[in-house]
């Protein structure tokens, strides 16, 4: 009834986080958070699928196991010496950087020596994502509490800290996750998930532009939020690929241990597939993405606002426009309250919106898949991602 036909799902158990996302011999490997024997967060594991268009998926064995040094949290994937490595968290004790080869690119077995990056007193050290250095070697970015960390090595085993970027007054309170580093064009993007304590349950992510040069990563621009609606977290690029491939979770901390499709045996999605730009705008250098696949919107407009889309099944809708403050808007307030969580029903997660960074008439693109909308707007410098649980299927209003 819920599961999405062209987003990426588990075929059972829980998902969260995309990990070591690598295009490698014309296939896409998607690597993620997992636990296949419930439908709830669990012991993590790395589930493993592969793809040659981004949109069908087959899925693989599992790729890592929890293990003496704890829980194989989130982290990222590489080319080594022509095969995959994974480069990723143990979650033990405390939480440490780990490192596994393959000889297959299926089966992976974790490095004797691990930890390769230890670490003791940190409680919030994670997330590495590793990438090709442009001066050689690898290099890699990983959250660490309130701040990004970058390391760099020559071999994957070997690591020696080369930078700091961060904090920010803006994130106070906030534990940094999933960062990622990717170049476009002659810049580079820095992306990261920011979580907020109990008191502020909500988490997003935020992307700065600048440069990477000697280890380190300088801005040129303020932060900016990726998605400006409540259900995209985690979300980080694929190595090697052709074009700058960005891939997130779709889906919210504070709901999405309840969202209601455990009675189809899995929890969880993946955002489609995002080709990230550039993008000059009025208001400065702005980070664009468009959905990449086999894929077609159920609305495309382009015209000025304010104007509003419903979507309805009779009971219940769902709109998407731009309002009368020239803002990009979401807004599923207008279906059934959800008796599996009242978090969910909530304004600041139900009713997004976010300025243009435009002039001028809006082109706006919506996709509905089953129970996933995504919103690109304005050549995709606004893009918005919201679970959307209704009871039967919604249809655009005429």
């Amino acid at each position: 009834m819920y599961r999405p036909k062209m987003h990426f799902t588990p075929e059972t158990g829980w998902m969260n986080d995309p990990n070591g996302l690598i295009y490698e011999n014309g296939r896409y490997h998607l690597f993620y958070q997992y636990y296949p024997h419930d439908v709830v967060w669990g012991p993590m594991h790395w589930g493993h699928a592969v793809s040659e268009d981004l949109t069908h998926w087959e899925h693989l064995p599992i790729a890592l196991y929890p293990d003496h040094n704890g829980l194989a949290f989130s982290g990222s994937a590489v080319l080594h010496e022509g095969k995959i490595a994974l480069v990723y968290t143990s979650h033990g004790k405390t939480e440490q950087q780990s490192v596994a080869f393959s000889e297959d690119n299926i089966h992976f077995t974790p490095y004797e020596g691990n930890p390769v990056i230890p670490n003791t007193t940190l409680p919030d050290f994670r997330d590495p994502k590793a990438f090709a250095d442009p001066s050689g070697g690898y290099s890699l970015i990983l959250a660490a509490g309130d701040r990004a960390m970058f390391y760099h090595s020559a071999d994957l085993i070997h690591w020696d800290k080369t930078g700091e970027f961060g904090p920010f007054a803006l994130f106070d309170d906030c534990v940094w996750e999933c960062p990622c580093l990717q170049p476009i064009g002659d810049k580079w993007v820095l992306i990261t998930s920011i979580g907020k304590v109990e008191d502020k349950p909500l988490h997003d992510m935020y992307y700065w532009i600048g440069r990477w040069e000697n280890g380190t990563f300088t801005a040129e621009t303020e932060p900016e939020i990726v998605d400006f609606a409540r259900d995209d977290y985690a979300g980080v690029t694929f190595a090697n690929a052709p074009q700058p491939t960005f891939l997130a979770w779709a889906s919210q901390w504070s709901y999405a241990n309840q969202v209601p499709t455990a009675q189809e045996g899995f929890r969880s999605q993946m955002t489609f597939a995002r080709e990230l730009s550039l993008v000059h705008t009025p208001a400065g250098l702005k980070l664009a993405a468009r959905p990449l696949g086999d894929l077609d919107p159920v609305a495309q407009v382009c015209q000025e606002g304010p104007f509003t889309l419903t979507f309805t099944n009779g009971e219940e809708t769902f709109q998407v426009g731009v309002d009368e403050d020239n803002q990009v808007f979401m807004d599923r307030t207008g279906l059934k309250k959800a008796a599996w969580s009242e978090r969910y029903d909530l304004p600041q997660y139900a009713l997004c919106r976010a300025p243009r960074f435009q002039n001028g008439p809006c082109s706006l693109s919506v996709y509905m898949d089953r129970s996933v909308v995504e919103v690109y707007a304005d050549e995709g410098t606004r893009v918005g991602t919201m679970l959307v649980y209704a009871e039967n299927e919604m249809k655009l209003k005429h």
